[in-house]
């Protein structure tokens, strides 16, 4: 019989997927705060995104590559927002989009986006 194996690592609070305790990266004051490394990659490219220094490679809520989002926006800017989502910044497309503005709509209350969007 063989007995089930034991695996030490932690759920990333982001994704949700676990990993070994290694493949964090930690911050906050405490350092009591840990998300994955590709979470973590998805965060220091939205930084860089902010800046005019990188594009996004995917959306980071559906996973879909950017060049598939190119593609459903021919000859136009692809329509991408950023959203914190404990204290990280992740590129979202459209439709994720529209979707955490509703799901988050609590947070909007009396903003111009909540006016624009009628929630």
């Amino acid at each position: 019989m063989n007995a089930p194996a034991i695996i030490i690592g932690e759920q990333c609070r982001y994704c949700r997927k676990w990993f070994p305790k290694g493949d964090f990266v930690r911050f906050g004051p405490a350092r009591n705060m840990a998300r994955c490394l590709k979470c973590h990659e998805n965060h220091l490219l939205a930084l860089d995104v902010l800046g005019d220094k990188a594009q996004p490679m995917e959306c980071a809520f559906c996973h879909v590559p950017w060049a598939t989002l190119c593609e459903r926006h021919p000859g136009e800017q692809v329509p991408m927002a950023i959203h914190s989502v404990d204290g990280t910044y992740l590129m979202a497309c459209k439709a994720c989009d529209e979707r955490i503005v509703i799901l988050t709509a609590h947070l909007y209350k009396g903003t111009p986006l909540a006016a624009e969007r009628k929630l």
